[in-house]
C-alpha cells in the first residue's frame, strides 16, 4: 500500500505515530517506515524551508549549531535582510560568528544562548564533538556546560529584529521555546515557523502529548499546520502586505 503525504499528515496518522512511539517495537517500526517513505525527507524539508524565504526577510535560526542553515539563509535574504542565529553551545556559536569574518556578512547576529519559556541558566550536555547537533540541555554532570537561557520575546525586545521566518531545532525543548515567544508568534508579518520535532527527547522531558501542544500553540496564533515528514512540522499563516 502506498502511503500518501496527505495520509502521513492526517490526524489519524499522527495519533498512530504517537501511540507507536510508546513501545520499542513501535519506534523501530516507525524508523523502518520513515526510512522507506522519506528517504529524501531532509531534502524536502530544506526545499520547503528555503523556498519560503524571500530577499529582504529577517530569519531566526533557533538552534543554529555551526551555521549550516544560517549560511543558506544569509545568501537568500541578501544585504537588505537579516539573520539571527541562536546557539547555546560556545564552540558552535563561535563557528557561526566566523561566518561574519570569512564571508563579510554584515547582516548576521549571533546570540549565544538557549531559548525556553523563562529566563535563567541551564546545563548543556556536550558530547565528544562540541559542535555535535546532539548537544542538548540536561542535568548537571562532568560533560555539561552552564549556559544562559532567554526567551524569544526577550530576544525580540533586545534586538528588535522581527522575524518573517523562524526555524527551530532545539533537541526536545520545542514546546518550551514556543511558550516563550507569545509576542513573536503574534507578529503580523511572521509567515512561517519550521520545527524539527524530537519526539524521544520531548518524552524524556515530560511532554508525552507534544504534538497536540505544538499544534495548539501555533493554531492559537493564527497558523495552519502541516507535517512535511515524520519529524518536521511547519506552521503557515497569511500575513498583511
Amino acid at each position: 500500500m502506498k502511503l500518501t503525504s496527505s495520509f502521513i499528515q492526517s490526524p489519524l496518522a499522527i495519533q498512530v505515530r504517537s501511540n507507536l512511539r510508546k513501545s520499542l517495537f513501535g519506534r523501530k517500526m516507525l524508523q523502518t517506515i520513515a526510512s522507506s517513505i522519506n528517504k529524501d525527507y531532509e531534502a524536502r524539508f530544506n526545499k520547503e524551508l528555503l523556498e519560503s524565504i524571500k530577499s529582504g526577510d529577517t530569519v531566526w535560526d533557533i538552534g543554529a549549531n555551526v551555521g549550516f542553515y544560517t549560511r543558506k539563509f544569509l545568501d537568500i535574504v541578501g544585504t537588505e535582510g537579516h539573520v539571527v542565529a541562536v546557539e547555546p553551545a560556545p564552540s558552535s556559536a563561535k563557528a557561526c560568528r566566523k561566518l561574519i569574518n570569512q564571508n563579510n556578512y554584515t547582516n548576521l547576529t549571533v546570540v549565544e544562548s538557549a531559548l525556553s519559556s523563562e529566563v535563567g541558566t541551564a546545563e548543556l550536555s556536550v558530547g565528544e564533538d562540541p559542535t555535535s547537533p546532539t548537544n542538548r540541555l540536561s542535568q548537571p554532570s562532568s560533560n555539561t556546560l552552564a549556559i544562559s537561557v532567554s526567551t524569544g520575546d526577550v530576544l525580540l525586545e533586545n534586538l528588535s529584529y522581527y522575524p518573517n521566518i523562524i526555524k527551530i531545532d532545539v533537541e526536545g525543548f520545542e514546546v518550551e521555546v514556543l511558550k516563550g515567544m507569545e509576542t513573536v508568534l503574534s507578529f503580523s508579518k511572521l509567515r512561517a515557523v519550521f520545527i524539527e520535532v524530537h519526539f524521544k527527547l520531548l518524552e524524556e522531558n515530560g511532554y508525552t502529548n507534544a504534538i497536540k501542544m505544538i499544534v495548539q500553540i501555533l493554531s492559537q496564533h493564527g497558523f495552519s499546520t502541516k507535517w512535511i515528514d515524520f519529524s518536521h512540522i511547519v506552521g503557515f499563516k497569511s500575513v498583511m502586505k
